[in-house]
């Protein structure tokens, strides 16, 4: 015959039993475009930015900070606000001739742009300015005068309204 279990043994096993517990799926629905948003950023001292990105009358604002300051954060948010909008992380997405057709364009690590991509965005500086239409948000961790890019979009890149994003203060973490 087979051992019977000790009373504590018993007892451990009705406790930790699956009726006792019931489980209930959380439901996260990542496919909202509301997030990130700009009532999840935190920081007081950005609080400028955060209301001229949520205002979106500016039609070239470039951020710059260190890692971890909520550039992508910001830059997701912004681009949520348009119904023509795109964003673009350098590091990891093209920027394509598809861009030129967005309303608002938010190219995440602009400094990481590949030479052909740097003209691309030339381009588009070019015809947003020229035709009126379009607003294009860019990040780097440096400010414009600082990149490592060609010499024409450097210039575009200065024009533009010019924040560096500060990180949250020792209270704020």
């Amino acid at each position: 015959p087979l051992c019977k279990p000790s009373a504590k043994a018993a007892t451990i096993a009705r406790f930790f039993h699956p009726s006792r517990w019931p489980v209930d799926q959380l439901i996260f629905d990542f496919a909202r475009r509301d997030y990130p948003g700009f009532d999840k950023f935190l920081g007081a001292a950005n609080r400028e930015l955060v209301f001229v990105l949520q205002q979106a009358r500016e039609r070239f604002v470039y951020v710059w900070g260190a890692a971890g300051t909520g550039k992508s954060h910001l830059l997701r948010a912004w681009a949520g606000q348009g119904a023509d909008a795109r964003y673009i992380d350098a590091k990891t997405m093209p920027l394509d001739a598809s861009a030129l057709e967005a309303e608002y364009l938010a190219v995440d690590q602009a400094d990481r742009l590949k030479p052909a991509e740097q003209a691309l965005l030339f381009e588009i500086f070019n015809r947003f300015r020229n035709s009126g239409r379009g607003r294009l948000l860019l990040s780097a961790d440096l400010p414009p005068a600082q990149l490592a890019v060609r010499e024409d979009l450097r210039t575009r890149m200065g024009y533009c309204l010019v924040y560096d994003i500060k990180p949250l203060s020792d209270e704020e973490k």
